[in-house]
């Protein structure tokens, strides 16, 4: 199982993406750029699950979305507009299996 670090890169040389991997899973921030490197998104895991924050990002830096999840559920979700607005916001029910 690989441990460490994992960067890709565009052509032009520029991160494209970020992650730590422990035991071949994502944990940690997963960070993902674009050509210019603008930040695109921050990804929340734990142990290869979606947990925690995550948020997307316009080219200009401003947030786009932010979505929460816990052990790999989403529980909240909002999404703003170009002008920092919220147009979307929604509570999930944390499932039960």
């Amino acid at each position: 199982m690989f441990n460490g670090l994992s960067l890709r890169f565009y052509p032009n040389g520029n991160v494209k993406s970020q992650q730590i991997l422990v035991d071949g899973q994502t944990h940690g921030a997963a960070k993902h750029w674009r050509p210019d490197s603008s930040l695109i998104s921050e990804i929340s895991y734990q142990a290869g699950q979606l947990h925690g924050e995550s948020r997307y990002f316009y080219a200009d830096g401003s947030t786009q979305e932010v979505l929460r999840f816990s052990c790999g559920q989403m529980i909240y979700a909002a999404r703003y507009d170009e002008r920092g607005l919220k147009n979307y916001e929604r509570n999930y029910r944390e499932r039960t299996a």
